[in-house]
């Protein structure tokens, strides 16, 4: 029996451990997000889950927005406990001035968590996960943290300078937030000091933010910009390889050309990629890709390189538009060349299409008639990569050659409006666009607003040039883009820039074939002081594993944003805590565990028996 000693250390890792994510997860039936929480919650409600109670508090179908769910669940909680620091929503005067009389003295932290911009989400997940991240931020340590399934403010609150800084303001209590600012209004009028924001971003993505709510109503929080990698899902992600051109349609959807799979997909909302347009059009495979467009109905338009052929993909039907037999006309006449190599494609609010034909070095509008005129002769600028059109339907060029962007004015006319023949020219930011110098820019867009973005492949930075002619950098070399201080991912590198279009909201996306990747470059109303981070795809985790399956990702984001506020941990909750983890991860390994566990009877025993002998099976081993 000297061997069983050795199950000693084992059975600590195991004896403990809570309901895994795994586990709450084993269903992996493909039905509603409510039936999914409710299946998982009830089948797991015996394994001892921390959060296998949630269920009787939340298990209603609660898609309706009357509020229902919460009022029923505050009654609930009402009626068993009363936590320090929250109000009662209904009651009288004096309930309500003993509860404000509980609130924290000036200077502690209190802590609001809101939920911002709900997205896809019910009701009754929106409860959900407010009580996941309340529990896991007591987890921490921190008590003093408002259960926001429980608390209500008063409805009617006066904002004194003292609350926020601004003038004295009468504000209701927001049950709908969607956005920062109102998170920090609701937070004070709870009578907390700290604000643990969550929401969706237009990628579904959920995000965090913690901030002090005073500080932030306060200071100027101008916009900045931030630069992160477009979420894919990661059973979709190795799709996207030397992802090349780059289109957004009329959904903000983004459409990827990838030059190693010879094919257009789209990356929607749930960052999932699809296909537009995969193997054969017109008895020929597509090669190198390198333009897009988009029109109505979900058209895509599609200049397929290397076949020299531009053509259009409505719902699988394709239409040939251009290809080396299409007649150009130049000022009425019939040029004797053959339309080569078309990359990029715009349209134009007349309804025609700007081509650029990298073959010759030539612009050349398809209008309405499919009848291609030249609008820019060959040889005028060397090496043109893109083309954009402004608000005006003005057509801009960019030459990575030449360092340079042009203005087309005629056939044989161009307008130099950014950058120096040199590349050399006035430096940092806020400076003529004219003036400064340019390294090898690749791709040019507009945003709505009707300035200027230039992505530069030769130092990896993406610039945006203002309606009066200065220049920005925006991402890519640390620069602040306004003289503020950038946000974090500003100083990454972006190299080996590849294509750059720009979609609603003026969000910014660039490809990097190299390194297989879209980058989003965003403006942000918040300030760089905010901690905050994103997790991926978490709309795809609830709807295909449940509301649990949010729990690993939650609890470590929580951890992250709350570092430097959790109180020191006693040395026997710290070993509680790495008891739970190695068991989850042993829990995931089983096989390693079988090895460890024979590794650790072999040792036990030759160490009982202390006769020196070399380790073997223990004596009695079957």
């Amino acid at each position: 029996m000297k061997q069983y000693y050795s199950l000693i250390f084992l059975l600590f890792v195991v004896s403990s451990d809570p309901l895994t994510a795994q586990e709450m997860n084993e269903t992996g039936k493909e039905i509603t997000q409510t039936d999914t929480l409710k299946n998982e919650m009830t089948s797991k409600d015996e394994k001892g889950s921390k959060f296998n109670s949630l269920l009787k508090s939340f298990g209603r179908k609660g898609s309706e927005k009357d509020g229902s769910d919460t009022d029923t669940l505050k009654n609930e909680v009402a009626s068993t406990k009363q936590e320090e620091g929250s109000l009662p929503d209904k009651g009288s005067d004096a309930e309500k001035k003993t509860a404000r009389e509980k609130r924290p003295a000036k200077g502690s932290m209190q802590i609001s968590i809101q939920a911002l911009e709900r997205g896809d989400l019910v009701p009754m997940e929106v409860d959900m996960i407010n009580e996941m991240i309340y529990t896991m931020t007591r987890d921490l340590g921190i008590l003093n943290v408002l259960d926001p399934n429980r608390y209500r403010a008063d409805s009617v609150h006066t904002l004194t300078p003292g609350d926020s800084g601004v003038p004295p303001t009468t504000t209701e209590y927001n049950m709908n937030c969607d956005s920062d600012p109102c998170a920090a209004q609701n937070a004070l009028l709870e009578g907390a000091t700290h604000v643990l924001s969550w929401g969706f971003d237009q990628f579904n993505s959920l995000t965090f933010h913690f901030f002090n709510a005073a500080d932030y109503l306060s200071q100027d929080n101008k916009s900045s910009w931030t630069a992160f990698k477009v979420p894919v899902d990661p059973e979709s992600i190795e799709r996207i390889k030397f992802p090349q051109a780059l289109a957004i349609d009329e959904k903000g959807d983004l459409l990827v050309a990838s030059a190693n799979s010879q094919s257009l997909m789209r990356v929607g909302r749930d960052h999932r990629v699809t296909d537009i347009v995969s193997g054969m059009v017109y008895n020929e495979n597509l090669i190198s890709p390198a333009g897009m467009t988009t029109g109505p109905g979900g058209t895509v338009y599609v200049s397929d390189t290397d076949n020299h052929r531009v053509f259009s993909a409505t719902q699988g039907i394709f239409q040939q538009m251009v290809d080396r037999n299409t007649t150009v006309y130049n000022g009425g006449t019939i040029e004797q060349v053959r339309p080569e190599s078309p990359t990029a494609i715009r349209s134009a609010p007349d309804g025609s299409f700007v081509i650029l034909f990298e073959g010759d070095q030539a612009v050349r509008r398809l209008d309405t008639r499919r009848t291609l005129t030249t609008v820019l002769n060959s040889g005028v600028v060397e090496g043109m990569t893109d083309l954009a059109l402004d608000g005006d339907g003005r057509i801009y060029v960019v030459s990575p050659h030449m360092n340079q962007v042009f203005r087309v004015e005629n056939e044989t006319t161009v307008v130099p409006v950014a950058g120096t023949p040199t590349g050399e020219g006035l430096k940092g930011d806020g400076v003529p666009a004219i003036e400064s110098g340019l390294s090898e820019p690749v791709a040019i867009d507009f945003d709505e607003l009707g300035r200027m973005f230039v992505a530069e492949r030769g130092r990896g930075l993406v610039r945006m040039i203002d309606k009066s002619g200065n220049i920005y950098t925006l991402a890519g070399g640390g620069l602040p883009w306004d003289g503020r201080q950038p946000r974090e991912g500003t100083h990454v590198q972006l190299d080996h820039l590849t294509h750059m279009r720009v979609g609603p909201g003026s969000m910014v996306y660039i490809s990097r074939s190299v390194e297989h990747s879209i980058e989003c470059i965003a403006v942000a109303e918040i300030p760089s002081w905010i901690a905050d981070t994103t997790l991926i795809a978490p709309l795809h985790i609830i709807s295909s594993s449940g509301i649990a399956g949010l729990e690993p990702d939650l609890r470590r984001t929580v951890a992250m944003l709350l570092k430097g506020h959790t109180p020191k941990k006693p040395i026997g909750q710290r070993l509680r805590d790495l008891n739970i983890s190695l068991a989850r991860y042993f829990r995931a390994k089983p096989v390693l565990f079988a090895i460890l566990l024979l590794l650790a009877s072999q040792a036990t025993s030759a160490a009982l028996g202390g006769d020196g002998e070399a380790l073997g099976f223990p004596p009695d081993f079957p």
